[in-house]
């Protein structure tokens, strides 16, 4: 685990140094390898293609040296983040934001003073299901205790997950490595970018015909996933059958990716932004479980508008539906390069969180649906309180976290043509694309939505929606 702290006055105390570990992964820094630095994550780039800088790292290797590290860092009026070392948040949350900043990185090698709350050892039981989905929504997490589902809109098909406990002398040796997160041979990384790059150019130029394609591609992928047991093996070699029966930290950890020699990037992680990988857009966002059947209703419905736009989706294994209990954290949940069909994925964001009142993933999604987000928690009062006493100066606070928790600024970043990026949400047609034919108009199922669509739409002569 990586801490990153960043500098917004200039100070004359010498930070703590130590030499990067090997892989120091976001952290990137010129002279010697410890100051001027950049931070960035997993995919090599933020939603706002903000670059994120630090004036130096350091990697306290004890729990004294972290301790002075931050105490230096506060009298010094810099700022503290942190970061794993893979740094798989896609907003810019472990950025603190500055280029006269300090990076304070932990090194997790040594044993620490941590306590842990431990539970007794135990196993889990998974197999898959692919029933009916609009009356399970709201009662499968309360059968299973670790089960979820997966919703192919564009297949009609929903792929529930039966996941229990069961007592840890039940035989077997179950591995969860999940396909999509596998380490992948360099050169078909790369020839599956190239084959992306023409299909963004097909998008422009010839859409029906890049609709079949990806609506026959997509049941290629899923046939496949499912031929393979979606990476589940009972030894940890092969699949012989469900269920699959495997200790818990077996199962519930779904990577090798991270955990494999790459041969020097002969083999690579899909998303290894060092071969171009593949660029994932995050939405996750989560939905009151009462209101859980309406919406995925509304989304049925929105599928039945456009089915093709769902194929899509369905060739990313679909919509993951996980459930999370009630918190009692403050902030816990109470109960340029346009792509095909973007404009339904947006719809099915903002119906989401407008109309169903979702709160977003704090790790995923864009920043436009940050925007107001804080305000959808009963407790944020209770929690800025708590914060602003245990940190008046603001050491943990950054220029990310600051606009999306209503601090201070918007998350919001307006300018011509940012609803395509995601960093607003359309309310005249500059917030879109007019020159390459998009422009912003209201869903077509949640009408109070603003999304930036193709000319097709305009051409049916659908008004612009010219709400915020």
């Amino acid at each position: 685990m990586t801490i990153l702290p960043i500098l917004q006055l200039r100070s004359r105390l010498p930070p703590l140094r130590r030499p990067p570990p090997t892989g120091a992964g976001p952290v990137v820094c010129k002279r010697g390898g410890t100051s001027d630095c950049t931070v960035t994550n997993t995919y090599g780039s933020f939603p706002d293609r903000a670059v994120c800088r630090a004036a130096d790292v350091t990697y306290p290797r004890t729990e004294q040296e972290l301790v002075a590290a931050v105490a230096a860092a506060a009298a010094a009026g810099r700022r503290v983040k942190v970061v794993t070392r893979y740094s798989n948040s896609f907003p810019r949350i472990a950025c603190p934001g500055g280029r006269d900043g300090t990076a304070l990185g932990k090194v997790a090698r040594e044993k620490q003073g941590v306590t842990l709350a431990m539970e007794p050892l135990f196993k889990r039981s998974v197999k898959f299901d692919d029933r009916d989905i609009a009356e399970k929504v709201a009662i499968w997490g309360s059968l299973h205790e670790f089960g979820d589902m997966v919703q192919l809109p564009g297949q009609g098909k929903v792929i529930y997950r039966e996941d229990d406990r069961v007592d840890v002398s039940t035989p077997d040796d179950g591995l969860n490595d999940y396909l999509g997160f596998r380490l992948q041979p360099t050169l078909s990384m790369v020839g599956f970018r190239v084959i992306g790059g023409a299909d963004e150019w097909l998008e422009e130029n010839n859409g029906r015909f890049t609709d079949s394609a990806r609506c026959v591609a997509s049941r290629v992928v899923t046939a496949t996933f499912e031929l393979m047991a979606y990476g589940f093996t009972n030894d940890g070699a092969a699949f012989t059958g469900y269920p699959v029966v495997g200790y818990q930290h077996r199962v519930q950890a779904s990577s090798s990716c991270l955990d494999v020699d790459d041969g020097g990037l002969l083999f690579s992680c899909p998303w290894d932004h060092r071969i171009r990988g593949v660029f994932a857009y995050n939405s996750g966002f989560s939905v009151t479980l009462s209101r859980a059947p309406a919406f995925v209703a509304d989304v049925a419905r929105l599928r039945d508008l456009v089915p093709a736009a769902f194929c899509q989706l369905d060739a990313k294994m679909g919509v993951l539906m996980r459930y999370v209990g009630a918190s009692s954290a403050y902030l816990g949940k109470a109960e340029a390069s346009p792509r095909a069909h973007a404009d339904v994925f947006d719809e099915i964001e903002q119906m989401a969180l407008r109309k169903y009142g979702g709160v977003p993933h704090w790790g995923k999604n864009r920043n436009s649906a940050f925007a107001g987000a804080v305000s959808r928690y009963p407790n944020a009062g209770a929690f800025l309180e708590v914060k602003g006493r245990y940190d008046p100066g603001g050491v943990f606070s950054s220029e990310w976290s600051d606009p999306v928790l209503g601090v201070r600024g918007s998350p919001v970043v307006l300018g011509d043509g940012c609803a395509m990026e995601g960093l607003c949400v359309c309310s005249d047609d500059s917030r879109c694309a007019p020159e390459l034919g998009y422009y912003c108009r209201p869903g077509k199922v949640f009408k109070e939505a603003s999304v930036c669509s193709l000319k097709d739409a305009a051409a049916a002569g659908v008004p612009a929606n010219r709400t915020e």
